[in-house]
């Protein structure tokens, strides 16, 4: 949880268990940037809902070897 101290706003406590917001760190972390939120955009898809994906929580694997982001850039 040290990596997120600087996020305390996105870090979730409910039902004794910890939350993280990473949607929205990695949107202010752009937003130290200027990357202007007119050109940041989200597919909305779950990757715990979307087998396509790999999803720790869903998944729960003993080693994890699989990461992946997609940035780019419109013309």
């Amino acid at each position: 949880m040290d990596k997120f101290n600087l996020y305390p706003e996105f870090i979730i406590r409910k039902n004794n268990k910890i939350f993280v917001d990473l949607k929205n760190i990695i949107k202010k972390q752009l937003d130290k940037f200027k990357i202007i939120p007119e050109n940041i955009e989200d597919n909305k898809e779950c990757t715990f809902e979307n087998n396509k994906y790999f999803s720790f929580r869903r998944d729960k694997p003993k080693i994890v070897e699989t990461m992946i982001a997609v940035i780019g850039m419109k013309n």
